[in-house]
């Protein structure tokens, strides 16, 4: 049985999978207004911030590669749900302390949970759809992720005011968004197991050595710490830079996940005279653009950029992170999700570590411009090391 979409035909399974997704994404969209704002609550400084988001993705960095080799072994499905049961453990326990040392426990517990549902998520939803529907799937997964958000992050803006009797709202939005992450854990358990073949015959090692893995991971590590140099702080930006409040802070981030999700049947309309690399191409260059004018933006072209930026990053999701999983062996996928994940997850260790240093000292200008200029480096490791070992859907040449 399969149930339509459009003249396509989704299978069931896939189509579940797309309703959990929904509590993945309505979840981390409370999670990127509250956590914060709930640490600040505490009197910890954007610097110490920082350094315990950094924490909780390092974790997600060192744990990531076993999270893919586990998935190979046991099922996409399973290693997600256990993700999902970890950071709902983990969000319980931050909201239900005070103390520093335990918030440093959960935020590991955190960033192993987070592993096990981003080295899954990608390869999980491709594993359930048939051979000619895994860009279909993909892009699906990123909207329905990001439109799921802008629930959550709409809702935490503007919780503070609706339920004004609750002497510290981000507690309970942190323990309503661990049951979320609990939901999708009891919930993806459901999901069929994918056929694996050949498991003995990888070996980790010789996953790792593959040049078109290495260059891979080194372009995800540059990608997120762009990303987080922006986005890991974002609401303590437009809080402590433009003096806006926590409603209009949740309201700002649903419309970036608006615009999230705007980005992808843009893409199908390019699709139509555009290929990847032309696609990817022009985003990379322009994206260095955007960035560098957030650096001296007023508050009005700063939220358009921002969500400008928002667009470009799932351009980037679609045309260039989609293609190289495909480009990798069914049966390594697991171990190549894991390890992207990874140098991922080293990346937002790192761009969050930056951002939290640049704003705890009012420096906002420098903190766009260093990363404007990691965007131009990105553009030359995806150009020189990245494009030969790209295989296109279609098996044409890149012109």
């Amino acid at each position: 049985m399969r149930v339509p979409s459009g003249n396509l035909y989704l299978p069931k399974a896939a189509v579940f999978n797309l309703i959990i997704e929904c509590a993945f994404g309505f979840g981390i969209g409370i999670w990127n207004i509250a956590l914060n704002f709930y640490f600040r609550a505490y009197g910890l400084s954007p610097a110490e911030i920082g350094l315990l988001i950094s924490v909780g993705f390092f974790a997600t960095a060192v744990s990531s590669s076993f999270c893919g080799r586990l998935s190979d072994k046991i099922g996409f499905s399973k290693v997600s749900a256990l993700g999902g049961i970890m950071v709902s453990i983990s969000l319980f326990t931050i909201s239900h302390s005070s103390s520093h040392q335990l918030f440093y426990i959960a935020q590991i517990i955190y960033g192993f949970g987070l592993a096990c549902i981003m080295s899954t998520d990608s390869p999980l939803i491709t594993s359930l759809v048939l051979p000619h529907q895994k860009q279909l799937g993909y892009n699906l997964t990123i909207f329905t992720y990001f439109l799921s958000s802008v629930a959550g992050s709409l809702f935490a803006g503007f919780f503070p005011k609706m339920f004004p009797l609750y002497e510290n709202p981000y507690k309970v939005l942190l323990i309503i968004s661990a049951t979320s992450y609990l939901i999708l854990g009891c919930t993806r358990v459901w999901l069929p197991k994918q056929p694996l073949a050949g498991r003995s015959s990888v070996k980790f090692l010789d996953v790792l050595k593959s040049k078109n893995v290495l260059s891979f991971l080194l372009f995800g590590f540059v990608m997120m710490t762009i990303f987080n140099c922006i986005m890991s702080m974002l609401n303590l930006i437009l809080r402590e830079r433009y003096g806006l409040g926590d409603d209009i802070v949740g309201s700002l981030y649903s419309l970036v996940s608006i615009s999230g999700c705007m980005a992808i049947p843009i893409i199908a309309l390019l699709y139509r005279k555009y290929s990847n690399y032309q696609i990817a191409s022009a985003t990379l260059a322009v994206q260095i653009f955007i960035i560098s004018f957030m650096a001296f933006a007023p508050v009005w072209l700063f939220i358009i950029l921002v969500c400008m930026r928002t667009v470009a990053n799932n351009f980037i999701y679609a045309t260039v992170d989609n293609p190289m999983l495909q480009s990798i062996e069914q049966d390594r996928r697991g171990s190549y999700s894991g390890l992207r994940v990874s140098s991922n997850y080293i990346g937002m260790s790192l761009g969050s570590a930056i951002s939290g240093y640049f704003i705890s000292k009012g420096n906002y200008a420098g903190l766009f411009m260093l990363t404007a200029l990691l965007c131009l480096l990105q553009n030359l490791i995806f150009h020189q090391i990245c494009v030969p070992h790209i295989v296109e859907y279609n098996n044409s040449k890149i012109a």
